[in-house]
């Protein structure tokens, strides 16, 4: 039995409403929500050639770690080399986009941090972990998942085949100097798929078009914001 701290890149997310959602929803819509997010999970990376062809027998699987209690999620995976944290801002940006999915969507803010923790079963905790929490809880504030640049720095030299460093084309770098994993774009994408996320855009235009509380109006109309930035309206 492990009893040392682990060294992890760790996401720490809150799901926004879903207190409202207990309320209103029953018992089987609620796990069909955690179905979509149950972990342990894989992560998929996979090499490819300069012309954008995956390299045979490159891809490689990564088990995210996790932690669910109500509405409140923690990702871990041990940082033994800098991909790790690669795959765990895609992970994040896989899980916004399933509970956005939802029929009800729901939005995701959290903090992504580098830190000792120790877990096992149900028992977890850490700096890196306590860290986590109150990045979300002080900072994120809007629909996003924040970063500090320090823990970026591995993954700036790191391209990808269309010249990007993987910084460029998983977070960009906000308003307030934090930087945030890109799920808008993901949204970009699967509105040409599939027309998710104008399903999305109503959502958020029907609250913004009914509610009085200036933290939600703030939340939804930073989310709307940046969908705009993007070319979605």
């Amino acid at each position: 039995m492990n009893m040392e701290y682990q060294e992890c890149y760790i996401a720490f997310l809150d799901m926004l409403g879903f207190k409202n959602l207990i309320k209103e929803k029953e018992c089987d819509y609620l796990l069909k929500v955690f179905e979509k997010i149950r972990y342990p999970f894989k992560v998929s990376s996979k090499e490819t050639d300069p012309s954008g062809k995956e390299i045979e027998g490159s891809q490689k699987d990564y088990r995210i770690n996790s932690k669910i209690i109500s509405d409140s999620i923690c990702l871990y995976i041990e940082a033994t080399d800098n991909e790790k944290l690669m795959i765990l801002i895609m992970a994040c940006s896989i899980i916004q986009w399933e509970l956005l999915n939802c029929d009800t969507p729901i939005f995701v803010r959290g903090g992504i941090v580098k830190g000792y923790i120790y877990s096992d079963g149900d028992v977890i905790f850490g700096e890196g972990l306590t860290r986590a929490y109150l990045l979300e809880e002080g900072n994120a504030k809007y629909p996003r998942i924040i970063m500090t640049g320090d823990i970026l720095h591995p993954l700036r030299t790191h391209e990808t085949r269309n010249g990007e460093t993987t910084v460029e084309r998983l977070v960009f770098k906000d308003f307030d100097g934090f930087y945030t994993v890109d799920y808008f774009s993901r949204l970009k994408y699967y509105r040409k798929q599939l027309g998710a996320c104008d399903r999305v855009v109503r959502y958020v235009n029907n609250i913004l078009g009914t509610t009085t509380d200036s933290s939600l109006r703030e939340k939804y109309n930073y989310f709307i914001g940046k969908l705009a930035s993007i070319g979605i309206k």
